[in-house]
């Protein structure tokens, strides 16, 4: 639900923010974080906020395509909200604060959380509906490519039908990793604190 009364004040003398920018065109994201709620405000307008008590899972990602970099935490609630914290770095940005800003804010996160919610583990990886779409594409293509292949091999063109057997291969690989069911890896706060500090 959209907040409209999220300000640094609200939070009180204990709140910390972190301000950093998602993208390299997108507008400028705070964090704030208090000792009852983390919320958001984007472009200075108070965005949306969930208190610890309300958080019933929480989600951390990193994904890479055509060396794109995409780091994400989610926190999701137990009466539907859900806050989401999200970098993108294509390795051209030409101000890495955001970056630095960003890390800052997911560490502060968890750090409070192993105060406020030590109930709490933190699922590695992309949204089970992320997982589901991909697992559909990579079997869709890998059907198709392995349709084709074998139908090109027939056909005497070995170069396309090996081609489209390789491709067959990724596909599978694709559907393979992404296939539902699976469990989903989780660590403790403590634990991703502790490799983003390292890292």
């Amino acid at each position: 639900m959209l907040q409209t009364d999220i300000t640094h004040a609200s939070f009180g003398p204990l709140a910390a923010s972190f301000a950093y920018k998602p993208g390299p065109l997108d507008g400028l994201q705070t964090v704030v974080i208090s000792d009852t709620m983390i919320g958001l405000e984007r472009d200075g307008k108070p965005d949306r906020s969930i208190s610890y008590t309300n958080i019933k899972r929480v989600r951390f990602w990193t994904t890479t395509s055509r060396r794109v970099v995409r780091i994400g935490l989610a926190l999701e609630g137990m009466d539907g909200t859900k806050l989401l914290l999200e970098l993108m770095d294509n390795g051209m940005r030409s101000d890495q604060n955001h970056g630095h800003e960003f890390r800052r804010a997911v560490i502060a996160i968890l750090d409070r959380l192993q105060e406020q919610r030590p109930d709490l583990d933190v699922n590695m990886g992309v949204s089970a509906g992320v997982r589901l779409l991909t697992f559909g594409i990579g079997a869709l293509l890998g059907t198709v490519s392995l349709l084709m292949g074998g139908a090109m091999l027939q056909e005497g063109e070995m170069g396309i039908g090996l081609t489209c057997l390789i491709f067959f291969v990724m596909s599978a690989a694709m559907a393979w990793t992404s296939r539902p069911g699976q469990a989903v890896p989780r660590v403790s706060t403590k634990e991703l604190v502790r490799f983003l500090r390292d890292e």
